[in-house]
């Protein structure tokens, strides 16, 4: 084939509008023809109205003659219409499913291997063992364990020394804004001077 045939299907087939860059830079990869075999062909299709051109401003677009186009009916237009939606609602379902294998395999990426799990199993049940000696020793010890009531005891005590601290801390606190009130020491530098000064006079 020529190469004013081969850039009339080009032309044709695509149905785009393209300047000469874009026609050269795709004949280049399907034919290997030259920029200025392709800069030749489209001014003799030009010349011989089987192609259209418009200038803007410094560039000529080409494009293909729309009148060798059969013109789809209003029937056909629709069918076509449906069929583009089919494809589109379908073309959405296939990258939704390609988006949940995508992070169904960053899942299993980061999920530990069989090794990594076994060798886990392998510490927990050592550490299992381990526990299960001491346990072991301290009920051949003869020391007496501890209750759940006096464990109960044990925290109820906790709790309230941490109760009654915060209540004494929010004392101190107040009795050292009102003490700074009219003074250009901030509280926790004056606390931190005052507790210096009773440290060294042996309070």
């Amino acid at each position: 084939m020529s190469s004013e045939e081969l850039v009339l299907g080009f032309m044709d087939k695509e149905n785009r509008p393209y300047n000469v860059g874009n026609v050269a830079d795709a004949m280049s990869m399907r034919g290997g023809m030259k920029k200025s075999e392709v800069t030749s062909a489209l001014s003799m299709l030009e010349s011989k109205q089987l192609i259209t051109a418009k200038e803007f401003g410094k560039t000529k677009v080409y494009f293909a003659r729309q009148d060798k186009f059969e013109v789809p009916s209003e029937a056909d237009a629709e069918a076509m219409d449906k069929e583009i939606t089919a494809c589109a609602e379908e073309l959405e379902g296939i990258a939704q499913s390609c988006k949940d294998l995508t992070a169904g395999n960053r899942t299993l990426k980061a999920a530990p291997s069989d090794d990594e799990l076994e060798t886990k199993i392998r510490d927990v049940e050592r550490q299992n063992a381990a526990l299960e000696q001491q346990l072991t020793r301290i009920q051949g010890s003869g020391q007496e364990s501890v209750t759940e009531a006096e464990l109960e005891c044990i925290k109820a005590a906790h709790t309230a020394s941490q109760q009654h601290w915060r209540k004494r801390r929010r004392w101190c606190m107040d009795a050292l804004d009102t003490i700074t009130e009219n003074m250009s020491k901030k509280p926790k530098k004056f606390a931190v001077q005052f507790r210096s000064c009773h440290t060294e006079s042996g309070f």
